[in-house]
């Protein structure tokens, strides 16, 4: 690797490029991580670290670090309502880890920022890429404006677009759209404080989806999604659509009163529904740049995270090995389609927000079974693929033919 800058540049260093560079740092290779914005700096997002996300941040031993400074942002019981069935649960355990967790993204990105420095990346802030430079069909490095607004030319081996759902990397490389299903929805994010119920709650009604989890400062963070069509009202009125929203079904209602919006309500318009090739030569994509879903799921982070992990196995395990880099990257791509295949199928389907008559009366069905409820949360969780728990087979074990035979009716 003589001759680079680099031997990785990561573009963006929020929570799919910090991890990445943290991660290959720690490796030993040469790694700079540059960002066009300046931190700190907040970031919209649904805060929720799913299980497998909170494990990832344990296997890299930062998840106490995220937890202690706010403790009420970590949960290991949901309660889950669809249509007025309400279930609650314990979440499922990965690696020894049964926690999700809301921390606020302007203290989880520095962390993950100054860990990634800790580990030895050099990271460049408010360098706004504008290209990539090509050599001989391979990407061996980026060019772009710095903070000085001067060009500048950085080379490595590998390029990792971890710039998000408009990746400037991605475009660059012309990464192939592997998977595309139209905006169907759109979503808000809002801080709510006071004295409300203080458990976690999801909900999935008719045209909307709520999730409401404790984030920091004894806070909560309340996320709404909606069809398209409701969006101009939004638009116009964000503050009474999202109270509309909580006040369409008696679990909502109840679960929000006593709470009172803190700041302003983000509206999101539209996130798309993409799954991109996520390596070629000499580069490679993690988080919203190669795999984008609409946030209902709220498997974002816990995506990127996940596919961190992936990339920088196959980027240690070629430079281990000797082997050519790109044979590992192909390997990458098959891990991550394989591995988040599930969560983007539970995405699209939650996206659609179409009544769920069947789903609820399953909820009816297992309210009294713990480990049915377990089951359920853990596909929800994206720990479990729901094909499985929903084949008839698993179905028969959690309700009996009878009950079956009243879920193919419902």
């Amino acid at each position: 690797m003589k001759g680079w800058d680099f031997d990785v540049i990561v573009v963006g260093s929020r929570v799919a490029g910090a991890p990445t560079a943290m991660l290959l740092a720690r490796s030993g290779l040469r790694v700079a991580l540059v960002d066009r914005a300046r931190f700190p700096s907040d970031a919209v997002s649904s805060h929720q670290l799913q299980v497998p996300g909170a494990a990832a941040l344990a296997r890299w031993g930062l998840l106490d670090r995220v937890v202690q400074p706010a403790p009420e942002a970590a949960v290991d019981e949901v309660s889950l309502t669809v249509s007025d069935v309400t279930v609650t649960g314990r979440l499922p355990v990965v690696d020894g880890v049964g926690t999700l967790v809301s921390p606020r993204r302007i203290r989880l990105d520095q962390l993950l920022r100054d860990e990634a420095v800790a580990a030895g990346a050099e990271v460049v802030d408010r360098f706004d890429v504008t290209g990539v430079e090509v050599h001989d069909g391979r990407v061996v490095g980026i060019r772009g404006l710095d903070a000085r607004r001067q060009d500048r030319v950085v080379t490595a081996e590998l390029v990792v677009g971890a710039d998000g759902k408009r990746s400037r990397v991605a475009e660059c490389v012309d990464a192939p759209i592997l998977r595309s299903v139209p905006v169907l929805g759109f979503s808000t994010y809002s801080y709510w404080a006071g004295d409300g119920e203080p458990r976690a709650r999801l909900f999935h009604l008719p045209g909307r989806a709520v999730a409401i989890f404790p984030t920091d400062e004894g806070r909560r963070v309340i996320f709404t999604s909606a069809p398209q069509a409701a969006l101009p009202g939004a638009r116009s009125d964000p503050a009474g659509f999202v109270r509309s929203t909580l006040e369409a079904a008696p679990g909502l209602a109840a679960a929000t009163r006593g709470l009172e919006p803190v700041g302003r309500i983000r509206l999101v318009p539209e996130v798309p529904n993409r799954v991109r090739a996520c390596q070629g030569p000499g580069w490679a994509l993690v988080g919203d740049s190669g795999l984008c879903l609409d946030p209902v799921s709220a498997q974002g982070m816990t995506n990127a995270f996940l596919s961190v992990e992936l990339l920088a196995r196959a980027v240690t395990d070629a430079r281990r090995s000797g082997r050519s880099l790109d044979a590992d990257l192909a390997s990458y791509q098959l891990a991550r389609d394989r591995q988040l295949g599930p969560v983007v199928d539970l995405t699209l389907e939650l996206t659609k927000l179409a009544p769920q008559p069947r789903v609820a009366t399953l909820l009816g069905l297992i309210r009294d079974d713990p480990d049915a409820v377990a089951d359920l949360l853990a596909v929800f969780s994206g720990v479990r693929p729901a094909r499985g728990f929903l084949g008839p087979r698993n179905l028969v074990r959690m309700v009996g033919v009878r009950g079956l035979a009243r879920l193919l009716l419902s």
